[in-house]
Order: C-alpha cells, then structure tokens, then sequence
C-alpha cells in the first residue's frame, strides 16, 4: 500500500479513534504508563512520539517531562495531530508540537529525541524494521525506545478472534520484530493489563 493510500485510510478513522481516545487511555493506562517509564520519559527529557494518534500518551509524556521538557508528536494523518493539538491546549501544555509524516520518513534532526515513544502503532506500518531504524536515527547514543505492540492475532485472546483474518500487511514482521532494543508488549488478560520488556537485538 502507497503511504497516500494510508494516509487516506488513517484520516478517515482520525475522527472515530479521537471519539474514542478517553476510553482507550483509561484501557491502556498501565501499558502507557509502564512505556514511558521505560522510555525513561522525565523531567527535561526531549521525546518523540511515533504514531500519536490523538495523543491521550503524548499528553501523558508532556505532563512528565514538564516545562524543561519537549515532545513531538508524529503521525501519519493531520487530522490526528489536529486533535493532539486541541487537547494539548486543552490540557495548558505548552510543550507539545506535531510532525506530519510517515513513521518510516522520519524528518527528524539524528540523535535529536532522549527518548522515543509508540503506543500501538509499529504492528500496523507498512515497513516496521524500516520505521525502526528511523527511530534509531532520530536517538541520542545513550537515548532509549519503547514500544506497545498487540502480539499476533492468534495469540491475542481479545482481537484475535475478530482480525484472525484481517491483520495488516506486516502484523507478523511487527509483532515478532528482532529489530529494536526494547520491546514492550502488551495484552489483555481477565480484564487486566500486563506489561512484559522483552530484551530484543541490541545497537
């Protein structure tokens, strides 16, 4: 699929998954939380944020940093970074800007970002190996990356059954990527969330 057409396809779900941002921050919160810790998102730190969304997580990642502190929130689709602006105003942070672009394209300044956040969007890329060596690029030596991935949908007891026979193009490749450092994965089980760091394939 050309990044227009998926782009096109992101813009037209921008409104629905905005609608619905407040609900998945409150399912997702242990996840988010425990990728940013890992991300080692704090005081003054500079972070980018791949795939924001509409953002509930880059918000998140602002309010954790703080005025000495930046992040960038990136996304495929204007329509999310829209909303990742409105909400940020919303909110009274002053510390957030977008980046309209591929996760793939980055255009980012190398070793720019302390840290790089994504939150349920490197199983869905086109080309996630490519997508992470663009992260890698856009990290300081010592920066630090973390991720929220769904794991396959045979061994997802929740999407599993519903996307069995509709994953995206590179699910697989995705969610058993060796490819980046630290690899959050996340599921659900009994209604609860559980947070696993899987140590993958160093620099």
């Amino acid at each position: 699929m050309q990044t227009a057409d998926i782009r096109a396809q992101w813009e037209g779900a921008a409104t629905g998954w905005a609608r619905w941002e407040a609900t998945i921050a409150t399912w997702m919160e242990p996840a988010t939380e425990a990728m940013l810790a890992m991300a080692g998102v704090d005081a003054g730190a500079r972070v980018l944020d791949v795939a924001c969304g509409a953002g509930s997580q880059t918000l998140r990642a602002a309010q954790r940093v703080g005025t000495q502190g930046h992040v960038v929130a990136s996304d495929i689709a204007d329509t999310m970074l829209h909303h990742v602006q409105e909400n940020a105003r919303a909110a009274g942070l002053t510390n957030v800007t977008t980046l309209a672009g591929a996760a793939e394209d980055l255009a980012v300044a190398a070793e720019s970002f302390d840290a790089v956040i994504c939150r349920l969007g490197l199983m869905l890329f086109s080309d996630p190996a490519k997508a992470l060596l663009a992260v890698r690029r856009a990290l300081q030596p010592r920066g630090k990356v973390a991720v929220v991935v769904f794991t396959t949908p045979a061994a997802n007891n929740v999407y599993g059954p519903i996307h069995a026979n509709t994953a995206p193009p590179g699910w697989e490749d995705a969610t058993s990527a060796g490819t980046t450092r630290d690899l959050l994965a996340w599921r659900s089980r009994r209604d609860r969330a559980l947070v696993r760091r899987q140590r993958l394939r160093g620099r």
